[in-house]
């Protein structure tokens, strides 16, 4: 849900708070920890005449570089952070492939399912093209709904929907983990397997 939010991001313009329906809003922290909470804590000494520690009128001029460059300092740093989770939690699931595990659909694309295993919070993906192999169909996606659907075999899949899935592969050079559905057989670890074709009965 977090990611799925507008980020908030450095900025001299005060455009307040939504969630806290706020005209003004500013964000520090006490003791120092960012460099904006060095900004806002000399701008207030400044304002408030609290010293000879404030701002520099000239300083102000800068604000909008020096927002645009911790704003994406900021987004780097979370980006590497969950990196770092990401392959941390493969090296932790690398000897439990075929494993199977209890999880949740995290999203819902085109391209797979995200799942997310539960009691572990490991999050990897079921590949579409797994989840035809799997079903012996093609599978459709409904961007509105957020569904994906195999008509023949009356199976669909939703966000929040609890499912069972086998670790396939455990890439520790990407930092992914990649699933295939538990209740019908493994196209393989590779994803190559196909399912057999359809032979059309011919009538007595």
């Amino acid at each position: 849900i977090l990611r799925t939010q507008s980020q908030a991001e450095y900025s001299p313009e005060n455009i307040g708070h939504f969630g806290l329906n706020l005209n003004l809003y500013a964000h520090f922290t006490s003791p120092i920890r960012r460099y904006s909470d060095l900004l806002v804590h000399r701008s207030l000494i400044r304002s408030l005449q609290l010293g000879e520690d404030g701002l520099l009128p000239q300083e102000f001029e800068n604000f909008p570089q020096i927002g645009n460059e911790i704003s994406a300092t900021e987004r780097r740093a979370a980006r590497a952070e969950r990196e770092a989770l990401d392959r941390y939690m493969v090296i932790y699931m690398s000897d439990k492939k075929g494993a199977e595990f209890a999880a949740k659909v995290a999203g819902v694309t085109r391209f797979g399912l995200f799942v997310t295993v539960n009691g572990i919070g490991a999050e990897g993906l079921v590949p579409m093209r797994v989840l035809s192999n799997q079903l012996g169909e093609r599978v459709s996606y409904d961007a509105d709904k957020q569904v994906l659907t195999a008509r023949r075999a009356r199976t669909s899949f939703s966000l929040s929907q609890t499912i069972s899935v086998r670790l396939d592969e455990a890439n520790m050079i990407t930092g992914q983990l990649s699933f295939s559905l538990a209740a019908f057989p493994s196209p393989g670890f590779d994803g190559t397997a196909r399912p057999p074709k359809r032979r059309n009965r011919q009538r007595q």
